[in-house]
């Protein structure tokens, strides 16, 4: 099925908002999610949207996940569609920009579905930004009407560029040779199918003109059908080099500059269905001044068969991203295996754990949940050994701490009970003797055996300051998936009430991931970074304190990092929560007024402030 044939039929048999329509678009929905994802995750889908959908009750679960998310995206659409009056205006800024870079767009073809490529052709005619070259190369296609369609473009048009070749050698060859065309002081890449928003290299030269140093930029991106509907949309994060490591979401549009393409070698053979990948790897090795666009400028062609449809549909496309990310790990020379999770698509990236690397775990008692269901889960279920448990007592729970204090890892600090928590907590790490601290809430119990490794694993890099854990609900929701700053009062936790086995686009809740922040409920550092920072500051008393110290680490170029692959269960008696101390939140306030009047850089201006999920924001 192609788009003529879409586009004649609809228009004769399934008017808009009709219900044949309707019933022709779920049927095609349902067909095409069978052949990309299979028959078992069709009908987990179909499952999981009854479980969730429409008979799920609001008031128990508000967060967003009982809403079609292609409906609100259209939603969104809406709300923020380009005007012909503010497209006019983008291109009359753009004639007054004192930069104006020329960015050549670079597009390897082979044998395109002919309407697609005029499409993707006229996209880039009708940009508001005038100053681009578009450089194309043919791989052997060899059809006469591809290359008339491509000459009489280029006529029309001097700022395209083309090259035919008579061998078909791949999309690395192809794309190597068309950027070889390239005269620009950037360069990006396109497929033959795929849509440019007509302000898409306004964009970029909008944020050029405020920071021309930049090397790398990048927007989010949805999907478009083969019927014109865009779904799909992904709100991407600022630079995140640990959602990085977990596939490659910069993707498209991306515009690089030159010389560092240069400089680089360009695409080099072996990374077949992953060379866009590859190259940004390299790319970022060269330079981090990376810069997010948080504009849906490019939109990724959905067929059957594509990557854009399924992640099944190109497994070599897969394997060749593991070897790209393997490259770069031995050119790093980290020590790191890549796996692929059952996700296609989405890699984990395991750091090599020394040892000899001892760790000890943190425990105040606090919150007056039973302490030895917390040690008990800790000791039995553990798979990492090398650990001591130090227990700040604060007198709370004297009966549980009386039970575990014959346990030979267990060093029992005793301190006054009306010393507060954060105090507690740089008591506790005062008598450890740890490399890394694990400050651990009494109120968590341990469901998984390597917990500990999968926290230690991350924290390897010496770039990273601070760890947290994926942290469940009794009923098997999301209590912690990082901190956002912004959402809510003040700020509050990622995927908050969400269903742990969701199904969200893209899966940012199983996916290693920066954040500005983790919870102290769970956070890993290193004894080295805890003391460069001199601990938590004890200006705080029960809260903010570990938000504190993780914003302290970013201000000192540490990253944050959230991990899926360490969970643990929270015992907190249902409506109990941490308190929060008017004092601290005016401490913090005032600490970090600046940081708090911009957005959050891990997540998206466009994403929802009113639901955790990640979803758009249509309020």
């Amino acid at each position: 099925m192609n788009k003529i044939g879409i586009t004649f039929f609809e228009k004769i048999f399934f008017p808009e908002k009709s219900l044949q329509r309707k019933i022709v678009y779920t049927a095609y929905r349902l067909w095409e999610s069978l052949s990309s994802d299979g028959v078992h995750t069709t009908f987990q889908k179909i499952i999981y949207r009854f479980k969730y959908g429409k008979f799920l009750v609001k008031e128990k679960y508000s967060q967003g996940v009982d809403r079609d998310p292609d409906l609100v995206y259209e939603k969104w659409r809406r709300k923020n569609e380009l005007t012909k009056t503010s497209l006019a205006e983008m291109h009359q800024r753009s004639l007054q920009f004192k930069y104006r870079p020329l960015i050549s767009i670079v597009i390897p073809t082979y044998k395109p579905d002919i309407p697609f490529l005029k499409q993707a052709i006229e996209s880039i005619l009708n940009q508001c930004y005038p100053d681009w070259q578009l450089c194309i190369c043919d791989d052997g296609s060899k059809t006469s009407d591809h290359k008339r369609i491509l000459e009489n473009y280029r006529k029309n048009d001097p700022r395209i560029i083309l090259r035919f070749e008579e061998k078909n050698e791949g999309i690395i060859s192809a794309s190597q040779k068309a950027s070889s065309l390239a005269r620009g002081e950037f360069i990006a890449f396109m497929d033959q199918d795929d849509l440019l928003s007509p302000d898409a290299l306004f964009r970029v030269a909008e944020k050029l003109n405020k920071s021309p140093d930049l090397d790398l930029l990048y927007s989010d991106n949805d999907k478009v059908d083969l019927y014109e509907v865009h779904r799909e949309v992904y709100f991407k994060p600022d630079f995140s080099p640990d959602e990085f490591f977990c596939h490659n979401y910069i993707g498209h549009l991306s515009v690089l500059r030159k010389k560092i393409f240069d400089d680089i070698g360009g695409f080099v053979p072996g990374f077949d269905g992953a060379q866009d990948f590859e190259i940004l790897l390299r790319a970022i090795e060269k330079s981090e001044k990376v810069a997010h666009l948080p504009y849906v400028l490019y939109s990724w062609r959905k067929t059957p068969g594509s990557t854009a449809s399924s992640p099944q549909a190109k497994h070599y496309a897969y394997e060749s991203g593991k070897k790209a990310l393997e490259s770069y790990f031995k050119r790093k020379r980290m020590d790191a295996r890549v796996e692929e999770p059952e996700e296609r698509g989405l890699y984990r990236c395991r750091f090599s754990i020394p040892k000899q690397t001892r760790v000890s775990i943190i425990i105040v008692s606090s919150s007056g949940v039973p302490l030895t269901r917390c040690l008990e889960s800790l000791i039995l279920r553990s798979s990492y050994k090398n650990y001591e448990i130090v227990v700040v007592d604060r007198g709370i729970d004297e009966e549980s701490s009386k039970k575990i204090t014959g346990f030979h890892q267990l060093h029992k600090v005793t301190v006054q009970n009306n010393l507060s928590m954060i105090n507690a907590f740089n008591e506790g790490a005062r008598h450890s003797q740890g490399d890394s601290f694990i400050f651990l809430s009494d109120a968590t119990e341990t469901i998984q055996s390597d917990w500990i490794e999968s926290l230690l694993e991350p924290i390897q890099r010496m770039t990273v300051g601070a760890v947290g854990a994926k942290i469940l609900y009794p009923d098997r929701t999301i209590e912690h998936g990082g901190v956002i700053l912004g959402l809510g009062d003040l700020m509050d936790h990622a995927f908050k009430g969400v269903p742990d086995d969701a199904i969200l686009y893209n899966q940012p809740h199983r996916l290693i991931r920066n954040s500005s922040a983790v919870s102290g409920d769970c956070l890993l550092t290193s004894s080295r970074v805890f003391n460069e920072l001199k601990g938590f500051d004890e200006r705080f008393s029960s809260s903010y304190g570990d938000i504190d110290f993780c914003l302290r680490l970013r201000e000192h170029g540490y990253w944050i990092v959230w991990t899926p692959f360490a969970t643990l269960l929270s015992t907190k008696i249902e409506g109990q929560n941490r308190s929060h101390s008017p004092r601290d939140k005016r401490i913090f306030q005032e600490r970090w007024k600046e940081t708090l009047s911009k957005p959050d850089p891990f997540y998206n201006v466009n994403q929802s402030r009113k639901y955790f999920d990640f979803s758009p924001d249509v309020e």
